[in-house]
């Protein structure tokens, strides 16, 4: 086990026998005794009585903390452009209680080349139960529902599935890939949108709802003069057309390159459109 020069700060680095190397964690000060800005080696040891590693981070004082119950105060967790390349080490974040915050780009398990960017998003939502935001946006209700059903499919017919592939099928049941698609109901090329900011409506227009979300976007720039990049979206299934109980969440249009018929666009629906 590596030593370093003392430090006692509230910034480690974590070096784990199964690869999740150089990941760096956001340690809330309240997690540690000191504030010095340094950084510092955790090491995964040896295990105590009860069967559960120890973290070893000798200049920081953290010796023999159970691993069942790491960092409890840490909230937020940036992991993008590590090494992680399956899907159990995505997991293990789940132990850390009051992790609602993650960060992961450019991880080698999802730059393979069969994971398109909408299924990097839905795996890792389902595969991180316990959080409320990835990669700075918000997961909805509704959201996470279609990530976990995706989760089903997408590993369905797949040798290695993650371990809450077994958790989903028990609370969704068992779905064939294309258990949960229904291409038929209420799909419409166009449709009547109501746009609001600052609370009023602004702006009302029959949009093309086939093309990209960054056509809405620059659609909307135009329209009420904001900067491109200067302003969120959201969406909310308010027309009178969407199956009951899917009309009380926004959910974010958060990729520009993705149809705007994935998010199920009806007559009436709002966009609500947030400066940033």
């Amino acid at each position: 086990m590596s030593e370093v020069d003392t430090c006692n700060c509230p910034w480690c680095r974590w070096d784990h026998s199964t690869g999740l190397e150089d990941l760096v964690f956001e340690v809330e000060e309240e997690d540690l005794e000191n504030d010095s800005g340094h950084a510092a080696n955790v090491n995964v040891g040896s295990e105590s009585a009860t069967g559960d590693q120890l973290v070893d981070c000798k200049p920081c004082g953290l010796e023999s903390i159970s691993w069942s119950n790491p960092f409890p105060a840490l909230k937020a967790l940036c992991i993008s452009e590590t090494s992680i390349n399956a899907w159990q080490h995505v997991e293990e974040l789940s132990k850390f209680p009051h992790l609602h915050s993650v960060r992961m780009k450019g991880i080698q398990l999802l730059s393979t080349a069969d994971v398109t960017e909408e299924d990097r998003r839905k795996l890792s939502i389902a595969c991180l139960p316990t959080i409320s935001n990835l990669n700075g946006s918000s997961i909805s209700e509704t959201e996470r529902d279609k990530a976990e059903r995706h989760c089903l499919t997408y590993f369905s017919d797949k040798e290695s599935k993650p371990a809450v592939f077994q958790v989903l099928q028990e609370k969704h049941g068992q779905l064939t890939p294309l258990a949960d698609v229904d291409i038929g109901y209420g799909f419409q090329e166009w449709a009547k949108l109501k746009f609001i900011h600052k609370a009023n409506i602004v702006h009302e227009a029959n949009m093309h709802v086939v093309e990209p979300v960054g056509t809405l976007r620059l659609y909307i720039s135009k329209k009420l003069f904001l900067p491109l990049r200067s302003f969120r979206m959201w969406h909310r299934a308010s027309g009178a057309s969407h199956k009951e109980g899917l009309m009380e969440d926004l959910e974010e249009l958060f990729l520009d390159s993705l149809p705007m018929s994935r998010f199920n666009f009806l007559d009436g629906d709002e966009i609500f459109i947030d400066d940033i």
